[in-house]
């Protein structure tokens, strides 16, 4: 039985002490589910205007990519598009209009450790496009940078689950910098 009990511990230790090892230094986030916090939970940040975004928090699903630049699994360059909904809050619309946002980001996360766990930072440019928002055009569309942290879990050797957060800073080059923030969950398959 003491036998047994000394396996078990040696085969849980093994992911912990030894590092990941992948088919490849490219993965695929499929999907990315996540928040962007908008006037709603983001609304606290802006003292000068009472809601600037004028539509509330968003649920985004997406997709992503990412690949090593550096060996040792530590650099990355990676790439994110999602899509979020939300419901308008002024703009003079209708409450239940859903305005459609589109971020796309793309920028470096560097990984602590190249282990199993993994804890990262991660500073992304990024473009945001908001539709239906009953401006002029139909659409507002903002330039910006995010930047914050992460973490990795590897569960097997080539699938993990990752969890990012960011704050965002965004410009539209008419009015203040607006700033947000953002939690995503996705899944992980490197290739």
């Amino acid at each position: 039985m003491k036998i047994h009990y000394i396996w078990l511990c040696l085969i849980l230790m093994i992911p912990i002490l030894s590092k990941a090892q992948y088919f490849g230094n490219n993965a695929f986030q499929v999907p990315i589910i996540g928040w962007m916090a908008f006037d709603t939970t983001a609304g606290f940040i802006h003292s000068a205007q009472t809601h600037p975004w004028q539509v509330t928090d968003q649920l985004h699903i997406g997709a992503g990519y990412q690949t090593a630049i550096m060996t040792g699994y530590k650099l990355w360059y990676t790439a994110q598009i999602t899509v979020g909904f939300g419901y308008a809050r002024n703009y003079s619309q209708p409450a239940y209009l859903i305005p459609i946002g589109v971020n796309f980001s793309t920028g470096l996360r560097y990984n602590f450790l190249d282990r199993w766990h993994r804890p990262f930072i991660h500073f992304k440019g990024e473009w945001f496009q908001l539709f239906n928002t009953g401006v002029s055009s139909g659409y507002a569309f903002w330039l910006g940078f995010l930047a914050g942290p992460g973490y990795e879990f590897i569960f097997a050797n080539n699938m993990g689950i990752q969890l990012d957060t960011a704050a965002h800073v965004l410009f539209d080059f008419k009015l203040p910098a607006r700033f947000s923030w953002t939690a995503r969950l996705s899944y992980t398959l490197y290739f």
